[in-house]
């Protein structure tokens, strides 16, 4: 299958056919991730997770939950 990279502002862009689109089952606003090896570009599905606060709240324990910092007093017009 041929495609062609164009200019998109100040970046490029590279359109992939709906053929591909609905056989690998990505979706518009998908994340992907681009590879670089050997002047080969590969991309591919992200594996980064994308979490809530809630679930990022819901992971804090005793056991991971660093303590207070003091960063000294303040300087300039921070409110503490």
């Amino acid at each position: 299958m041929l495609t062609k990279m164009q200019k998109w502002g100040n970046s490029y862009a590279v359109r992939l056919p709906k053929a591909v689109v609905q056989e690998t089952g990505i979706r518009e606003g998908e994340a992907l991730e681009v590879e670089v090896t050997n002047r080969q570009i590969r991309l591919r599905r992200s594996t980064r997770r994308e979490y809530s606060l809630g679930q990022l709240v819901a992971g804090i324990r005793r056991s991971n939950l660093h303590a207070e910092i003091d960063f000294g007093a303040p300087e300039g017009c921070e409110a503490f």
